[in-house]
């Protein structure tokens, strides 16, 4: 894993936002940027998540491609505060 931290995390998501050639962002998980999520489910505890992939995943998490989603599982991750509040 890779500890971007909240501020990274913002700027790359800021970055993303514009990078049409991106097709996938991984956060313990690969999860498309371009194609639809194939599973209604995501389980991403116990991936040393920090703060900065929480954020990551919220906006993921806005995108239409993440509409299928109806479950998702952060346990065991140190998220802190402001990945808590992001989510």
């Amino acid at each position: 894993q890779n500890p971007i931290g909240a501020p990274g995390a913002t700027a790359l998501v800021e970055a993303l936002k514009t990078a049409s050639s991106i097709e996938i962002i991984n956060i313990g998980q690969p999860l498309p940027l371009k194609l639809q999520y194939e599973s209604d489910c995501l389980d991403l505890s116990e991936k040393q998540m920090d703060a900065g992939q929480a954020i990551i995943l919220a906006w993921w998490l806005s995108l239409p491609v993440s509409a299928a989603l109806t479950s998702l599982t952060i346990a065991q991750n140190d998220i802190g505060e402001r990945g808590g509040t992001a989510l």
